[in-house]
């Protein structure tokens, strides 16, 4: 049974005899237009399903049946869709129904050409769908997408509060960096294999404005962009960020000045768990600081702790005249900053306090045992 026939039965399948299957996966399997469409039938009525791969099956056709029914699906978390190529009317009809779908959380799409009406839809659906938290738009160079259109179909993100997770990988992003000034709430970007470094350094002023005000992005990939010394403004604008976890600057052209800036400004991150540096004419020290920057953050396990202080632990309410109520410290390694227990002491005027209460407390029992007719020796008060 070939690619097309097979694609088809297995949908059919979906659509009631088989209630308990939840991941597909169907990468490179040939199917063509009348396997896909019986996918997007299947999805009217598939309740189950939470995850489909059909990557590397479309190859410009218009399937209109996968866009109707994924806009009426609400159980489908996960659509992948990498490696294929797709007509503007395709996709338009894909990013229309994600206006009115409400189950979709993540969405990844290769290839999609974008014409005005295409990229009328997407901002539409960024503006009102509510679930979609990852969305792909990767171009490996074989879509016509304009960079203008781009940027108006990603205009919604400005005011998306959603969407945490954005690839645009491939794409000219010139005319998007603008809009992605306004989001604070994405916490993954990945803006690889683009046209960083080639078009005006307004756009890269653009995208260390979005470095500086996001402080919840925790991966960020800029790899294979010839960025160059525009970096320096874009790992300034990271100085602030303690959650980053991973930074990719893989063949940016990256100088020792600025890997050093970007280590130095990190210093004080202390989730950071990958910097890749790779492919940049660095010095071995500079390479060295970077490890070593990296083995602090990973130190679970590697770290002797040999040097343990307790330090007084922020955010301690103080009494009104500038005491602590209580000192909360923590038992903290001077090396790797890992943290191990508390402990709890009282201020010297919260020690007296609890003395006077103390007090009070034994002579007011050894005044209701007498008054009771009970005899309470004088040594055990």
């Amino acid at each position: 049974m070939g690619g097309e026939t097979g694609g088809a039965a297995i949908a059919k399948v979906l659509q009631g005899i088989n209630t308990t299957l939840q991941t597909l996966a169907l990468e490179g399997t040939d199917m063509g237009d009348q396997a896909i469409s019986q996918f997007g039938i299947t999805l009217g009525y598939n309740t189950t399903l939470r995850s489909l791969d059909l990557s590397d099956n479309v190859r410009h056709t218009n399937c209109a049946e996968l866009a109707k029914c994924l806009s009426i699906n609400s159980t489908l978390h996960t659509l992948t869709l990498e490696a294929n190529a797709w007509t503007s009317g395709t996709a338009k009809a894909l990013y229309a129904s994600l206006q009115h779908n409400q189950g979709l959380e993540g969405l990844q799409i290769h290839n999609a050409a974008l014409d005005e009406p295409g990229a009328t839809a997407l901002q539409n659906s960024l503006r009102y769908n509510t679930t979609l938290q990852e969305l792909a738009l990767v171009n490996d160079g074989k879509a016509l997408v304009c960079p203008d259109l781009l940027g108006v179909a990603l205009g919604a993100l400005a005011v998306n509060t959603v969407l945490q997770t954005l690839s645009l990988r491939g794409q000219d992003i010139s005319n998007v960096l603008p809009v992605l000034a306004g989001n604070t709430t994405l916490t993954a970007l990945d803006l690889a294999m683009g046209t960083l470094g080639k078009g005006p350094l307004a756009s890269l002023e653009h995208l260390a404005t979005v470095l500086k005000e996001n402080s919840l992005l925790t991966w960020l990939d800029l790899s294979y962009n010839p960025i160059g010394e525009g970096l320096r403004p874009l790992v300034l604008g990271l100085q602030g960020n303690v959650l980053l976890t991973q930074l990719d600057l893989t063949a940016t052209r990256c100088t020792d000045d600025v890997a050093m800036l970007a280590i130095d400004g990190l210093q004080e991150n202390r989730r950071i768990k990958h910097l890749a540096l790779d492919q940049n004419d660095l010095h071995g020290s500079t390479l060295q600081a970077a490890q070593k920057l990296i083995e602090r953050n990973t130190a679970g396990k590697s770290c002797p702790h040999t040097v343990m202080e307790w330090r007084e632990k922020a955010g301690q309410v103080p009494n009104p005249d500038g005491t602590p109520k209580r000192l909360i410290s923590v038992l903290t390694c001077t090396d790797c900053g890992q943290t191990f227990q508390e402990r709890t002491t009282f201020s010297k005027l919260a020690k007296r306090v609890q003395d006077v209460i103390k007090a009070g407390m034994l002579l007011n029992i050894r005044r209701r045992s007498v008054g009771a007719g009970l005899l309470v020796p004088a040594a055990n008060v």
